[in-house]
């Protein structure tokens, strides 16, 4: 491992953006900077800055994968983590002195971040390489821009914890108003890298790809080349964006289209190595993977985990095998190894970071150590204590190996996070009341109507066409007095637009057309996080998605393809404000979010408006941006609620929420539908919430209450009891989402004298079916 002194200048530059950085031997400071303004040479006419580095004849790069910056940032815990993994890095750069640095993706554990601009922590996370004034790259992860996850113990007591907003020890307040907000919506790849370059413009050589290639990013090329002559190559450094966080973990076909031109507009013959590094390891990860114990020819140090590997390959190892490189990957915290496979050698990096699972396992970082004279490619593994071992001569399968005899299981992925207090403050609840105008009052519940879906293809606005015509129908038939849309409204996973409330409206039009007043109740599909197509990855790509919305008059921006959905808050304020005297719809109290549709209407009698027939619940039951379930939060305002409004339980209570209790699954028909249950659909099995918080229990206890109504299963339309109340399914009411079953809507009558609740499903074509007396 002697370092080789008094070698020729090696110059390293960015080929796509011309950012050039010499390595100058004999410097005793191989990282003082001096910037100059130099005129570049080759693509483009355009002036860069020259960083000018004091090297010692060797090009050196330590790779630092899965940081995991920002985990579980609103605890203790987490900011330990963060202050852990600077220690490692700056151990390791102390250790080896690089002359570059390479962030292998998970740089912050986006998911956990709950501030607009979850820039601030990768600040933090480059902050070592910053200070020793050593250049480096990035590569994107499938943590680094995924949707924020709400931990599903938030749900129970104690509760959402205080969340620090700006952050502990953060001096970018004032210079950046408003980007240290908790958001909850992550910060973008795009906006990520941008922030890194503007910040770091002397030292970052991170790139913003080919638009072509999007919504992948991290797709650039280095090449690091001799000085003696210019136009000799010693290696070509690619960076690609293996996906993951906002869509799928995947190599496009257009990256590998970029990959191929550009090898060959590079390296035309293959005579210059070429190393690659993403985040996610491919398939062929998972062939050449040891098992047991790591034994030659792969070298390494622990084989703890499955490769967890791309979701589809497009074509891009059969590309690589035909050139002679290799390919380092982060994402598996648990494997350090490198193994060959025909002529290129599959590696990991090693779990630099105190963030992630894997606490275990003791941190450290790969090395690169490329030579010219002679020319080699070396690795080793350099570890927080500074320990080295795992050293590799790579390209001509000979190698020298030192591994570490101890290796310890992890028994699973999961980490401990710390308790958490918060203090909620309620507001008296407002509610509204709805007059009778007849004996009995009816309502039309419109299920999962998934308006949106597939919205950049012919079919999904003809679903959309059929779904109008169903509710149209329906009303036509009925003459409802008040109708609910039952969740599901929208597909908002299939919706690119930034104002997904103009499909909401949509949506509600045949109601609204009509004059007649409604109220809503969220579902898991209505704010849920765009799902790019996997297909859109392979040939021919990405289709040319209408924005804006064909025969729609919105304001400016409004119909921009942004990708990012519409929260529930944004949906109920735009259905509110659009809908002023139909819309009896509700955000909820603010300590019950980020549940949002929790509201009671009351139904009065004509006769006495102080007299109540009946009070109608609605209930957010999550999922789509947080887990789905009815938090103990909820079933608190709950409890207190109907204590206070119905506190002799006198008066009937009607339930209306999305996602069904795991009480249906109880009561549930086996086959065909028998009494006491009634209905005409027993097609799949109850999809319940994930989690129950005492809820149904509050509700069995309440003779008052008499029915809960809900969607999401398409492919049930049931009501069965369930000890003093009923359970029922809604029908199927859009063309949009999964089943071919006939469409149709739920309908409830109450009548006061004498009191009742009956049920019934008229369908499309106008027959009814299924009637039952609830009450």
């Amino acid at each position: 491992m002697a370092k080789l002194r008094n070698l020729p200048i090696i110059t390293f530059f960015l080929y796509t953006c011309l950012s050039i950085v010499r390595f100058n031997d004999g410097a005793s400071d191989r990282h003082r900077l001096q910037p100059q303004t130099v005129a570049s040479s080759g693509v483009g006419t355009k002036r860069e800055k020259n960083l000018v580095l004091n090297g010692d004849g060797i090009f050196k790069i330590a790779m630092f994968a899965d940081l995991h910056f920002g985990e579980n940032s609103w605890s203790d815990w987490a900011p330990l983590q963060d202050v852990g993994s600077i220690g490692v890095m700056s151990n390791v750069i102390d250790h080896e002195n690089p002359d570059f640095v390479v962030y292998l993706g998970d740089v912050i554990t986006a998911n956990n971040i709950g501030i607009q601009n979850a820039s601030l922590y990768w600040e933090q996370a480059i902050s070592p390489a910053r200070a020793k004034g050593i250049p480096w790259a990035t590569v994107f992860g499938n943590h680094d821009d995924a949707h924020f996850e709400w931990p599903i113990e938030w749900f129970s007591p104690p509760g959402v914890p205080q969340l620090l907003c700006p952050l502990t020890n953060s001096t970018t307040l004032s210079s950046c108003s408003g980007k240290e907000e908790c958001s909850f919506k992550g910060t973008s790849r795009l906006e990520l890298m941008k922030n890194e370059i503007e910040k770091n413009e002397l030292l970052s050589h991170s790139k913003i790809g080919p638009k072509e290639l999007w919504p992948s990013v991290s797709n650039y090329v280095l090449k690091l080349s001799s000085s003696e002559d210019p136009n000799t190559t010693l290696a070509f450094f690619y960076v690609l964006d293996s996906g993951g966080g906002t869509y799928p973990q995947i190599i496009s076909t257009a990256q590998i289209e970029w990959f191929n031109s550009t090898t060959q507009n590079l390296n035309p013959d293959s005579r210059v190595p070429e190393i690659v590094f993403w985040h996610i390891p491919s398939e062929a990860y998972e062939k050449v993977a040891p098992i047991g114990v790591i034994q030659k020819p792969c070298v390494g140090s622990i084989n703890e985990e499955k490769v967890a590997p791309q979701q589809v390959e497009t074509g891009i190892m059969k590309l690589l095998l035909q050139r002679p490189s290799a390919i380092f990957s982060g994402h598996n915290h648990g494997l350090d190894w490198c193994c060959p496979y025909s002529k290129l050698w599959l590696c990991f990096g090693r779990h630099s970071g105190y963030g992630g699972y894997g606490g275990e396992w003791e941190k450290g970082s790969r090395i690169l150590q490329i030579t010219q004279h002679p020319f080699s490619i070396k690795s080793w593994i350099r570890m927080e204590d500074g320990h080295v071992h795992s050293q590799l001569l790579l390209f001509n399968l000979i190698s020298t190996v030192e591994i570490d005899d101890g290796t310890n299981k992890i028994e699973s992925h999961h980490y401990e996070r710390s308790g958490w207090t918060v203090s909620l403050r309620r507001k008296e609840e407002k509610w509204e009341e709805l007059g009778r105008r007849s004996a009995a009052f009816k309502i039309a519940l419109f299920a999962d109507l998934h308006f949106g879906e597939n919205a950049w293809s012919d079919w999904g606005p003809k679903q959309d066409e059929n779904s109008i015509r169903v509710m149209s129908n329906v009303l036509d038939y009925e003459t409802p007095d008040f109708v609910i849309y039952l969740g599901d409204v929208i597909t908002a996973n299939n919706i690119a637009i930034k104002n997904a409330s103009l499909y909401w409206n949509q949506a509600i039009s045949p109601t609204r057309e009509r004059g007649i007043p409604f109220a809503t109740v969220f579902g898991n599909h209505d704010d849920a996080t765009f799902q790019w197509p996997i297909q859109w990855f392979s040939t021919p790509g990405i289709p040319q998605i209408l924005c804006p919305l064909p025969n729609s008059t919105t304001s400016p921006g409004e119909e921009e393809c942004s990708f990012k959905g519409t929260t529930r808050l944004e949906l109920m304020k735009n259905e509110v404000k659009h809908n002023n005297m139909l819309s009896h719809s509700k955000s909820g109290p603010k300590e019950l979010w980020p549940s949002v549709s929790n509201y009671v209407l009351k139904l009065s009698s004509p006769e006495d408006s102080d007299s109540p027939v009946a009070f109608l619940y609605f209930l957010d039951s999550g999922g789509g941006s947080y887990p789905q379930l009815i938090s103990s939060a909820q079933v608190e305002w709950f409890n207190s609620t109907s204590q206070n409004i119905n506190p002799n339980s006198r008066v009937p209570e009607v339930i209306f929420w999305h996602i069904p209790s795991k009480a249906y699954k109880k009561v549930a028909p086996i086959f065909g539908i028998h009494k006491p249950c009634v209905g005409s659909i027993n097609k799949e099995r109850v999809d319940t919430q994930e989690v129950e918080n005492g809820i149904m229990e509050l509700l069995v206890e309440r003779p008052s209450v008499k029915a809960v109504f809900v969607g999401h299963n398409h492919g049930l339309d049931w009501c069965c009891p369930h000890n003093q109340l009923w359970l029922c399914f809604a029908r199927h009411t859009g063309y949009g989402g999964y089943g071919s079953w006939a469409r149709g809507s739920r309908i409830v009558e109450i009548t006061q004298h004498p009191f009742s609740i009956r049920s019934w499903i008229r369908m499309e074509d106008g027959h009814v079916h299924s009637e039952v007396v609830l009450e």
